[in-house]
């Protein structure tokens, strides 16, 4: 049995506030370079299959790496979304007061 819980914190992880505003912040520097256009075209569909094929499957990844196996994978996770968080911050600081850094 699926719990419905996964959709109101699946939703925001995949569309939500961090999604967009790196797909902003790369959409901006797209007049720079007509092939960030096709990458940054190429990384959203490739994001969305494997978003839909974790989705899709997600009841036979849980099987296969087992609880401690999604407790690692979701602390990995946490961790590259702490690093972006991280960036996006530095990044607004470097934008903000460029003499700073």
């Amino acid at each position: 049995m699926i719990s419905l819980a996964v959709i109101p914190v699946s939703i925001p992880l995949t569309s939500g506030a961090g999604t967009m505003s790196t797909v902003i912040l790369f959409t901006n520097q797209i007049h720079h370079s007509d092939t960030l256009a096709i990458k940054l075209l190429s990384a959203i569909v490739c994001m969305t299959l494997i978003i839909y094929f974790s989705f899709r499957y997600s009841t036979d990844i849980t099987k296969v790496l087992g609880e401690t196996g999604m407790d690692v994978l979701a602390k990995l996770f946490g961790l590259i979304t702490l690093a972006l968080g991280i960036q996006f911050i530095v990044s607004g600081i470097q934008g903000a007061f460029p003499k700073l850094m």
